[in-house]
């Protein structure tokens, strides 16, 4: 085999693929190599510094202090209906469930 045929079967290879990567098989099949990868990778992974339960404790802090802003901003910390104020069963929801019936008025 000669370099110029060796280089054509190269690039021939490459285009295939490429084709395949871009068909949705092909995509599927790189999601789940990239998930076990990464699975394999944090199993391996030897860094003392992590700790699953802090990530999970930070994103809960940060997600708390996210929901007390727009809290603050659409309207305090407080029930408009009965005036509770006990942060952690408070929600927020459109008046008198209205959301939808705007969004279809809308569009």
């Amino acid at each position: 085999m000669t370099i110029e045929n060796l280089l054509v079967h190269i690039v021939q290879m490459s285009d295939a693929q490429s084709r395949y990567l871009t068909s949705e098989k092909g995509k599927l099949k790189h999601r789940e190599h990239m998930r076990e990868y990464m699975v394999d990778w944090r199993k391996r992974r030897k860094d003392a510094d992590y700790n699953a339960e802090e990530k999970r404790r930070k994103w809960r802090e940060q997600h708390q202090k996210v929901r007390e802003k727009a809290m603050e901003r659409l309207g305090g910390k407080q029930c408009s209906n009965c005036g509770c104020d006990d942060f952690s069963i408070l929600e927020i929801n459109h008046i008198n469930d209205g959301g939808r019936k705007a969004l279809k008025i809308a569009v």
